[in-house]
């Protein structure tokens, strides 16, 4: 579904570029990088959803503010690169806007590859499972060969 104007204007204040009306008026082979993305985060959105949902129901007030406000602090900036790069690839897939994104790509497998809070995340104690590496790792990998493939 396509974004409102507003939010359209604010994406271009913020990050300094308009997003595409309408995926249905982008021309035939566009690139479409946006939607793999999304997937896989609304499906790692929906298992950290229960695992803040377990922390919350402990009642202990350290994992209920960690739930609510902590988890995710080590990820955010990779999460923004990665967003922004996907953004401008798609908007307009310029050579320099895809090898941008694919050095956005890479930093965000080596983050998430090393981090010792996807280790925690995944490993919970809370019998939750949320696969992180892998639900993020298969898109990071489809949209890796997007970048790798030519375009016309």
């Amino acid at each position: 579904m396509p974004g409102t104007q507003a939010q359209g204007d604010w994406v271009q204040g913020v990050l300094g570029y308009r997003i595409r009306a309408a995926a249905k008026d982008a021309a035939p082979g566009a690139v479409r990088l946006l939607g793999v993305w999304s997937k896989a985060k609304d499906e790692v959105d929906v298992a950290t959803g229960k695992l803040h949902a377990a922390m919350r129901a402990t009642g202990d007030v350290d994992l209920v503010m960690l739930a609510e406000h902590g988890m995710y602090v080590g990820m955010k900036g990779e999460a923004v690169r990665l967003m922004t790069a996907l953004m401008k690839a798609e908007g307009a897939p310029t050579p320099q806007a895809m090898a941008a994104l694919g050095v956005a790509i890479e930093n965000f497998q080596d983050h998430l590859d090393g981090s010792i809070l996807v280790d925690l995340i995944e490993d919970n104690p809370f019998g939750v499972s949320v696969p992180l590496r892998q639900t993020l790792g298969a898109a990071l990998a489809d949209l890796r060969r997007q970048v790798a493939s030519p375009r016309q």
